[in-house]
């Protein structure tokens, strides 16, 4: 059968089968080494799913009327170009292969069944777009929008029979009946072969009661209309970054008196130990750190040591994780100082100060994490004393000089904008 829409070309129209699985990674090799080490009946199977096929009218109306939650907190940011995006419509609309989505239903606090994404959010991500006319359906040199706002009066509508084409198209929605939450991370993590992890999702990834905790640190203090947000590098760009942030931070606290430098493998392990639990003691310890933080953050009479030149500057990622220790350290071993919020902003200013004047590459490596540790330890021994022989209330933190402007230069430039793996040097974490 092909298409008889005038709009569209004669494109066969074929239910193709499931794509093979690629049996050349790790996750072959581990079953092969369960398979040889012991001969069982029970293979710890999940529930089997259910296959659907749903319509884009269907799936959108889910998503919008929060039936379908396409944001769990393992899952990544949209990271689909523009132009991936509306290669997807492109596909729907030409009868083009899409693959499955990924759902698994679980019950909220009055007991209704909710269905989560754990696979497709790029997908369904673009669907939204182009129904709410953020995208275009592109075809012979022109671009088509499926509804037009008042500031788009000038472009190009979709026909309504195509309109109606496109509501009608559907998605194969693979559902599993409550895979419970580490289930579905380690679902989320076995699909995802396209893009890979980065290693701030790796973590985010992780289900345990270290990874709990962080979560609840983050949804509290660095949700995106939170006060600890617009101080963060790159907040809101990137999904994971603040998990990690906040999983680094509470990592170095936990770790005290060690000073090594956190890396995602140390950080990894710490997150999915079972022989110690965060205490209750050290839950609330670490909350009251970063209440502090928050107040210093968004206290106009204390948040100058986030400003630079006059204007709001983004700590760099080694500063978020060490001005937390800080004022963890200070907390801990100065409880006279608790709100003492003046004095704490002056230390602040002061680690961010002499970590510039001594390196301009701000960076989560040994040299600058050997650096916080020497700047901290000075501060914490004697805060009257450090601040009389360091801060100057008219020394702004200084920005760094240019990086040279060749391809080299451009390129190592945007390396340390971006920072996503905070390139630390590996080391043992002693206990």
């Amino acid at each position: 059968m092909v298409s008889a829409d005038p709009w569209l070309p004669n494109v066969p129209v074929a239910v193709l089968p499931p794509p093979t699985a690629d049996t050349s990674g790790d996750e072959t090799d581990d079953l092969d080494e369960e398979e040889e080490e012991e001969e069982s009946d029970d293979l710890d199977q999940v529930a089997q799913p259910v296959v659907i096929q749903r319509t884009t009218r269907e799936l959108h109306s889910m998503m919008h009327e929060a039936e379908l939650d396409i944001n769990p907190s393992y899952q990544r940011g949209v990271v689909w170009p523009d132009t991936k995006q509306r290669g997807l419509i492109n596909s729907l609309l030409r009868n083009f292969y899409v693959p499955p989505l990924v759902f698994a239903t679980r019950r909220d606090e009055d007991g209704d069944l909710t269905k989560v994404c754990v696979d497709g959010k790029q997908r369904l991500t673009s669907i939204s777009k182009f129904y709410h006319g953020q995208i275009p359906f592109d075809w012979k040199g022109k671009k088509y929008l499926y509804e037009k706002s008042a500031t788009q009066r000038n472009k190009l509508e979709l026909p309504e029979d195509l309109k109606r084409l496109f509501s009608k198209k559907t998605l194969t929605c693979v559902e599993y009946p409550e895979l419970g939450d580490d289930t579905e991370r380690e679902m989320f993590q076995r699909v995802q072969l396209g893009m890979s992890l980065t290693a701030a999702e790796k973590l985010q990834a992780l289900s345990s009661h270290w990874a709990d905790f962080i979560h609840g640190l983050e949804g509290q203090y660095l949700a995106e209309a939170d006060l600890l947000t617009p101080i963060l590098p790159n907040s809101g760009n990137e999904r994971g970054r603040n998990f990690q942030g906040i999983a680094y931070m509470v990592y170095c606290c936990d770790g005290f008196p060690s000073q090594d430098t956190p890396n995602a493998k140390s950080v990894n392990n710490w997150l999915v130990q079972t022989e110690r639990l965060p205490t209750d003691g050290f839950q609330s310890r670490i909350r009251q750190m970063l209440a502090t933080f928050e107040t210093i953050a968004s206290d106009s009479r204390y948040n100058w040591c986030f400003v630079a030149n006059g204007l709001k500057r983004n700590v760099a990622p080694v500063e978020f994780i060490y001005i937390g220790v800080l004022l963890f350290r200070m907390q801990t071993a100065l409880p006279g100082l608790n709100d003492d919020f003046s004095t704490k902003a002056r230390a602040i200013s002061c680690l961010r100060r002499l970590l510039r004047e001594q390196w301009v590459d701000i960076r989560t490596n040994t040299k600058v994490v050997k650096t916080c540790w020497e700047i901290i330890t000075k501060i914490v021994k004697n805060p009257s004393k450090f601040l009389e022989a360091h801060f100057d209330s008219d020394h702004q933190i200084t920005t760094p000089p240019p990086k040279q402007k060749g391809k080299r230069g451009q390129k190592r430039k945007a390396e340390e904008e971006e920072d996503d793996e905070y390139r630390p040097t590996i080391s043992r974490r002693g206990r």
